[in-house]
Order: C-alpha cells, then sequence, then structure tokens
C-alpha cells in the first residue's frame, strides 16, 4: 500500500508533465490557428474568408452536409475544436463576428447578442442544425493533448488513430441521426 507522500509526488510528477506538454501544444496550435486565419497562398490577408482556414473549414464542411451544417465557419471551428472543445465556441464567435458586435453598455451588449444570433449565426443555423452541430462537437475527437496522452499511456499510434476516428464516427452519425431524425418529425 503506498503511502500518501509517494502517491501525492506520483500524482505532482504526472500532472506537472501533462501541463508542460499540454501548454506546449495548446501554445504550437494557438500560433497555427492564428496563421491559417490571416494568411493565404498571396500573403497576409484582410478577409477571413480567404484564408488557409477557410480553405480547410470549406473542406471539412463537405462532411456535414448531412447535418445540415456545411459552412466553412462550422467546419474551421469544428477543426479548431481539435486543439480543445472550448475552442470552438470563441473560433465560431470570430468567424461570426460577435466581437464587432460587443458593447460597453449592458443593455446594448444584450441587444448586439441578440442581434447577431438573429442575423449571422440565425442564418446558418436553424434550431435542428444548432442541436445537431452541439452533438457533433460534444461527442468528437479528444482534444489534441488527451490524443498525446493517450498515445504516451499506450505508446501506440494505432490506438490514438483508433480513439480519434472511433469518436469522429460516433458523432457523425449520431448528429446525422439527430438531423435527419428532426427533419422527418418536421422539426426545421
Amino acid at each position: 500500500m503506498p503511502d500518501i507522500k509517494t502517491v501525492l509526488l506520483e500524482t505532482w510528477d504526472k500532472g506537472k508533465g501533462y501541463l508542460v506538454k499540454a501548454g506546449t501544444i495548446i501554445f504550437s496550435m494557438s500560433i497555427a490557428i492564428w496563421f491559417l486565419s490571416n494568411f493565404n497562398s498571396s500573403g497576409m490577408t484582410e478577409d477571413m474568408d480567404e484564408s488557409y482556414l477557410a480553405g480547410i473549414g470549406s473542406a471539412t464542411a463537405v462532411l456535414f452536409a448531412p447535418q445540415g451544417f456545411d459552412t466553412w465557419e462550422a467546419g474551421a471551428s469544428i477543426v479548431t475544436g481539435v486543439l480543445a472543445k472550448e475552442a470552438v465556441v470563441s473560433t465560431m464567435g470570430i468567424l461570426y463576428g460577435a466581437e464587432d458586435e460587443v458593447s460597453t453598455e449592458p443593455d446594448e451588449a444584450e441587444e448586439a447578442s441578440s442581434l447577431l444570433a438573429a442575423t449571422s449565426l440565425g442564418t446558418t443555423f436553424t434550431p435542428l442544425t444548432a442541436i445537431a452541430f452541439m452533438i457533433f462537437v460534444q461527442l468528437y475527437s479528444p482534444c489534441v493533448t488527451a490524443l498525446g496522452t493517450i498515445k504516451k499511456e499506450t505508446r501506440s499510434w494505432k490506438w490514438m488513430g483508433f480513439a480519434f476516428l472511433y469518436t469522429c464516427g460516433v458523432a457523425w452519425i449520431l448528429s446525422l441521426l439527430v438531423y435527419q431524425g428532426g427533419k422527418l418529425l418536421g422539426f426545421e
């Protein structure tokens, strides 16, 4: 039976190693996402619709046409979500221009939020596609840090690949069933 000191030292050592690894990966991915959203083959671009991230998002979005969320913004959000699930929300906020609507007055901020929901996101997502999107995002691939941990702990690229593909497959199928089932029931 290990004593409490040994347990705490081992926990600290493993936790510290995880945080260092996670910090390195998250920092690297943040730089990559910034680069992809601000550059294209011609160099730096002001229009995010012409960036590498838009191209990657468009290529990814094709996979989600049956689920109803086949915009490049949704595809790019899903790609950045592999970095960390919370990146999905911040990426969508950036891509749909939420920061342009921010106000210092509380009432104006609420109105801006409602306006944003009613215009840019409201034209892209119906309630049914939003639910299908949320189901996909909650179930698809673990973040890169978790995938790295799976690789490290199993000492196998195969198990890491399996974890990625299996979770993405389950998420894709369930979001498809929700969206298509909702359409059949007349919820769109």
